[in-house]
């Protein structure tokens, strides 16, 4: 039970296009857990290795984690829910999902600019996150994005801030 091994599977085509080899998926790759509970298993997993065949009905490859299991929360036979997510090669703004607006041509989001006025910004976007969505270009750190409200500004807008009010950190819209 310490460590303890996870197993679960990812599509090959979602392996090749997002790692393309172990190594990379080693190297680059990065597992969490969510316990039954919904809570989340604070200690990150190392993947130890992939089977050596696909499942040939459902095209999927089995990956093998290994997780610390101090506390001996992991138990055998539970059922968790796994995330496998990309570690960045660069550090990347990130907002919440709610802040990303699209038409057909383009990814956008609205920009709180000098003056308070709001401006419309063509993002690229990176990789979800569990809770923000990671942006290439279009944002730089530091920058405010109105993440809640989008559907009431449009580029041009003044807006006036509401200072008064505690912001708790889920509300926090600083890159």
């Amino acid at each position: 039970m310490q460590p303890i091994r996870v197993r679960f599977s990812i599509s090959a085509g979602d392996f090749l296009s997002m790692y393309g080899s172990l190594d990379a998926l080693k190297k680059n790759g990065r597992i969490s857990l969510m316990l039954a509970d919904d809570s989340e298993y604070t200690a990150e997993g190392t993947i130890e290795f992939l089977n050596n065949t696909a499942n040939e009905r459902t095209g999927t490859i089995q990956v093998f984690v290994s997780f610390p299991n101090d506390d001996l929360k992991l138990i055998p036979g539970t059922m968790v829910t796994v995330t496998l997510s990309k570690k960045a090669d660069v550090p990347m703004p990130a907002v919440p999902p709610s802040a990303i607006m699209h038409d057909e041509d383009e990814s956008y989001v609205y920009i709180l600019a000098p003056g308070n006025t709001i401006e419309r910004r063509v993002v690229e976007l990176g990789e979800l996150t569990k809770k923000l969505q990671l942006i290439k270009s279009g944002v730089k750190p530091g920058e405010r994005v109105v993440s809640k409200g989008t559907h009431k500004v449009l580029p041009g807008d003044q807006v006036i801030l509401d200072t008064g009010r505690a912001q708790s950190a889920d509300e926090d819209e600083t890159l």
